[in-house]
């Protein structure tokens, strides 16, 4: 699928969409793949850090036919604001309106109710453990209900390609996960209790949830690390590279990625038209 940060249960896009508006973000984005692979990266470093998505669509036509692509294509940190790129597409569509209910299957968890949910933390010497934040199953369906209300007004869940400054400091180092159980019935009518774990990363502006792991003992000040104070210690963000560690480890990682040319693309340079000349998509069968 379409992945993106934090690395929590939202972390990777694979939905059907049928709505006009989202169809839109997914043409937007595989506009702007094929608009780059007739600009291809040069291997400089003068758009910032780089990356790659994989990006898979398949659409359905009005005609009853189905058009299918894969594409691998970098995305660069400096194109996040800039309209008809990549990176803007992409963001564009991982943060688009009712996204956070597909990326993080929450439909599918109506029925369920919260027993028990602890979060990740960390100490002075940055080693990593788990603590249980719930004393029963009441204080968990209780923070369950906050963390879906957090989620509904994107306060939980934004998506991020690069760790910007607003990732960064917007969200915490701390994963909170939730246990999840539903009653199911086996095919000879007897019940039983099917289980799940929902993970979703904290962040400073989720009142809602916040508010509820105050209640129980969990802040800033006992449990709470926002991710590039603990990761990028002297807090210190330069414009061009991002947060000082990471700009050596991304280039690293570039050049071990890109190193004999451009990864392979499923899809043949010159054999895609431009999307202006495919009319009547009825549905996006899948996008990620």
């Amino acid at each position: 699928g379409l992945d993106s940060m934090p690395y929590d249960d939202g972390s990777s896009l694979s939905a059907q969409f049928t709505d006009p508006e989202r169809i839109a973000l997914v043409t937007g984005l595989h506009q702007a793949i094929v608009d780059q692979r007739n600009d291809p990266w040069d291997g400089g470093w003068d758009n910032g850090n780089v990356s790659t998505i994989r990006f898979y669509v398949s659409y359905d036509l009005a005609d009853g036919s189905r058009m299918e692509r894969n594409y691998y294509t970098e995305i660069f940190s400096d194109d996040l604001d800039t309209q008809g790129t990549v990176a803007y597409a992409a963001q564009a569509l991982l943060n688009g309106p009712g996204m956070t209910e597909d990326l993080y299957g929450l439909d599918d968890l109506t029925d369920y109710t919260a027993s028990s949910a602890g979060i990740t933390i960390s100490d002075e010497e940055n080693r990593y453990g788990w603590q249980s934040v719930t004393g029963d199953s009441a204080q968990a369906q209780v923070l369950w209900q906050a963390v879906q209300a957090d989620l509904q007004a994107s306060t939980l869940g934004t998506r991020y390609l690069f760790d910007t400054p607003q990732r960064l400091e917007r969200c915490y180092f701390n994963d909170l996960t939730i246990t999840l159980t539903v009653p199911r019935q086996d095919r000879d009518g007897d019940w039983y209790t099917s289980s799940r774990d929902f993970t979703v990363t904290l962040t400073t502006d989720a009142k809602h949830t916040l508010a509820v792991l105050a209640g129980l003992g969990i802040s800033e000040e006992t449990v709470l690390i926002p991710y590039g104070q603990l990761f990028y210690e002297d807090g210190t963000y330069n414009e061009y590279y991002g947060y000082p560690d990471s700009a050596l480890w991304e280039k690293e990682q570039a050049e071990t990625l890109w190193e004999g040319g451009a990864a392979p693309d499923p899809t043949p340079a010159g054999s895609e038209e431009a999307l202006t000349t495919v009319a009547g998509v009825t549905a996006v069968h899948s996008a990620g």
